[in-house]
């Protein structure tokens, strides 16, 4: 199966007047999960290594257990998800619709984003993994999760891209996305600046130090430093809350984390803009969205 492209939606300069925006659409990845990418890479390694792989287990905010999900409904293999209570019940509906069992966690704020739920779940599939001989997948740590935004998203960049990417904003949650997008953009002779966004009560990336808190931005801001940003020197982070004004596209509405990024660019542009000199190109990540019917 190939590896599915999504649209780069040049927005021009309609995000501020003093950069140019360039969306990567990635809610438009089959399974409508941003982690679609994440999740082949995460099983293709498993069956190198397992070849007569069975099942997998793995912890996940909601995105990561959609795209497993259908992935291994394809593949034949079982699926077991473990995630919080506060994860949308839609979303866990949508899991469970495409084959995944599903394993919950007590919340620690109910409805609400919490990176301790996380953690929690992340004991509960490995739990599971050793008393139901299911391999567990860790997003957060296997390299396969970022190899695989190095070596396709920012490929597909480089091909969609008009001019060169000057930033690159993404919000985080393991951080795999942003570090093997500014990697391949790297190795594609570009060095683009690598802009962090977390929610604005956990300020771990800002301040380097664990911090756990609820907040409304589900899939990132788990409140501790990600492995894989270990290697990325991060040009700036920053907070911002979880409620922005709407935006519709040809391609769909962006959801709550894309808005927040861009929420980010409109308040930095006329700070990048002296730095990096007029029209800087600054690439979003789209983490979230419904795409229009």
């Amino acid at each position: 199966m190939a590896y599915h492209m999504t649209p780069l939606v040049d927005l021009g300069t309609s995000v501020h007047p003093q950069v140019r925006v360039l969306l990567k659409a990635e809610w438009m990845l089959p399974s409508g999960s941003t982690k679609w990418r994440t999740a082949r890479a995460l099983l293709t390694a498993a069956l190198a290594r397992e070849p007569d792989l069975e099942g997998v287990v793995a912890a996940t905010s909601g995105n990561l257990g959609v795209a497993l999900a259908w992935h291994c409904e394809r593949l034949g293999l079982r699926c077991v998800v473990a995630c919080s209570e506060a994860v949308p019940a839609g979303k866990r509906a949508r899991m469970e619709q495409l084959g995944a069992e599903v394993r919950t966690v007590t919340a620690e704020a109910p409805g609400r984003m919490h990176g301790r739920d996380l953690y929690r779940a992340g004991r509960l599939a490995d739990r599971i993994g050793r008393e139901q001989g299911l391999t567990v997948l860790r997003q957060w740590t296997d390299l396969a999760a970022v190899a695989v935004h190095r070596d396709v998203t920012a490929r597909e960049v480089s091909a969609q891209a008009p001019v060169p990417v000057d930033i690159v904003v993404a919000a985080v949650g393991s951080g795999g996305t942003l570090a093997g997008l500014v990697q391949g953009l790297c190795d594609s002779g570009v060095s683009p600046k690598a802009v962090a966004v977390e929610p604005e009560a956990v300020k771990t990336l800002r301040t380097g130090r664990n911090n756990p808190q609820p907040h409304d931005l589900f899939g990132v801001g788990l409140g501790v430093m990600p492995p894989h940003l270990r290697d990325v020197v991060l040009w700036e982070a920053w907070g911002v809350p979880g409620d922005h004004a709407p935006m519709e596209l040809a391609q769909g509405r962006p959801g709550p984390t894309t808005l927040a990024c861009l929420e980010v660019i409109r308040r930095r542009a006329p700070a990048w803009s002296r730095t990096l000199g007029p029209r800087a190109c600054v690439l979003v990540l789209g983490s979230d969205g419904i795409p229009l019917p």
